[in-house]
């Protein structure tokens, strides 16, 4: 279990540090906890774009494909079908002519919205740094290569 802690040398809120309340150990991250979970569906590649699509509400999949830019139909359809089985989403037919559906996030989808929204502050935060860390490694790997 996490606790809060505002830690007192950080004054923005994207710094926010959580303490866990018992000590962490190998299993918190073993396959088949909680936590390997969570990490598994956050890490997949486009988990947090379509949550991203979905936080304004209900999109047809044209819709959605076009809200994620780069995504190929099958992966988008893959990537729906593992959501849904994991409660993120929900997908709702509606029997028209012609037939249509649309997917919306579940209650448990909207409170991915945090964490995708830490990860933006997080990368917004340290992008720069990033690409800075990566161009230097490149030079240096393009001199060893000579």
């Amino acid at each position: 279990m996490l606790t809060y802690c505002a830690c007192a040398s950080q004054t923005d809120w994207l710094t926010i540090c959580y303490h866990p309340a018992v000590p962490e150990t190998a299993d918190d991250y073993g396959p088949g906890s909680p936590t390997r979970l969570a990490l598994d569906r956050l890490a997949h590649k486009w988990t947090i774009l379509i949550v991203w699509a979905l936080k304004p509400g209900p999109l047809r999949f044209s819709q959605l494909r076009d809200a994620v830019p780069g995504i190929a139909s099958q992966v988008l359809t893959r990537s729906l079908r593992d959501l849904e089985r994991d409660g993120i989403i929900e997908r709702t037919y509606f029997p028209e002519v012609p037939p249509r559906v649309e997917y919306d996030l579940t209650d448990l989808g909207h409170t991915m919205c945090t964490p995708v929204s830490a990860v933006r502050a997080w990368a917004e935060q340290h992008g720069e740094t990033i690409q800075m860390a990566r161009g230097a490694h490149e030079r240096r790997r393009d001199v060893a290569m000579r």
